[in-house]
């Protein structure tokens, strides 16, 4: 499956007239994140990166990278992502994705839909994603998130997202953030929210933040989409 993904990406390349290939932007991000109450042992740090090169007018793909590092269980998760990108129009993006992804050695490929749109001060993303039929240790995903441009330099942000193990597992978080744009290219972000948690043994909630960040370069948004992967999710698993 991964095989045919990296092939399947490799022939959309070729097949269209290198000239018409543009580079059109990416982002590095660094980020810490951190439960706040009786799970604060459990925190996280990660390096991502993405890119993403335009085809035509229209067509486009986009890859990201993904490193995190769960400082309480000392192991880590990796994952790429390859998105397939569709530019309805300047402002409007929807796109197929393939992902796989490696926490403390367990292997998981997945799949989904997402979206993205902006208008004036207002942009908007969602996505769903499951894992193929041949990952035991899959997730079913699904979320949203927004962000409202304040003026040029600071923007509010919002994010929902919810994780399902299929098993007896499930998990959501909601957070509140914000982002300020420090100029060429750089710009810093926090958040805050809570996440949710339902086993068969109980329910706990509990506080988390974020800080990180990030240097986007190319369009002035940087990567189209966000990063897919489930391990910058939640902080510390």
């Amino acid at each position: 499956m991964i095989r045919t993904a990296i092939a399947v990406a490799a022939l959309f390349a070729a097949t269209t007239p290198l000239q018409a290939q543009q580079i059109a932007g990416g982002e590095i991000t660094l980020g810490y994140s951190s439960f706040t109450g009786d799970l604060s042992d459990a925190n996280a740090s990660l390096i991502q990166t993405s890119a993403e090169v335009d085809f035509s007018r229209n067509l486009g793909m986009q890859v990201d990278l993904s490193r995190t590092h769960f400082n309480e269980y000392d192991f880590n998760g990796t994952s790429y992502v390859f998105h397939g990108l569709y530019h309805l129009s300047e402002t409007s993006t929807a796109g197929l994705f393939f992902g796989n992804e490696t926490i403390d050695g367990e292997d998981s490929n997945f799949f989904g839909l997402e979206a993205g749109t902006e208008y004036r001060a207002l942009a908007v993303e969602g996505y769903y994603a499951k894992p193929t039929a041949s990952s035991v240790n899959g997730y079913t995903v699904y979320g949203v998130f927004g962000k409202v441009a304040i003026d040029d330099s600071f923007d509010i942000t919002a994010r929902y997202d919810s994780i399902d193990s299929g098993m007896d597992l499930s998990a959501s978080r909601l957070s509140l953030g914000a982002q300020v744009k420090l100029g060429g290219g750089f710009a810093l972000y926090a958040e805050t929210g809570n996440a949710s948690f339902n086993t068969s043994s109980g329910d706990l909630g509990e506080t988390f933040y974020g800080i990180g960040a990030t240097y986007r370069f190319g369009t002035a948004r940087g990567a189209t989409f966000r990063n897919r992967n489930v391990s910058q999710l939640i902080p510390g698993l």
